[in-house]
């Protein structure tokens, strides 16, 4: 399985965030990175990041969604 990204959006003209699924010692995992571009104007990975399991992919957006839900909450009382 190669580790090509499946969704990647701009953080800012020099960076991005990167989004992937790869494959080690026969597991998934998610890849969630941020990409800065190179001088050849190829998107390279940072250490800047997170990897987990896919076994915990509902966990995290769980946890994406509560989030969500507290930043509407905040951004309604402002």
């Amino acid at each position: 399985m190669s580790n090509d990204l499946v969704y990647r959006f701009p953080k800012n003209e020099k960076e991005e965030f990167g989004f992937s699924v790869r494959e080690f010692k026969d597991r998934l995992y998610c890849d969630i990175r941020i990409y800065f571009k190179g001088s050849d104007g190829g998107w390279h990975p940072t250490r800047k990041g997170v990897s987990f399991s896919a076994g915990f992919m509902g966990e995290m957006k769980k946890g994406v969604s509560e989030i969500a839900k507290q930043l509407s909450t905040q951004e309604a009382g402002a």
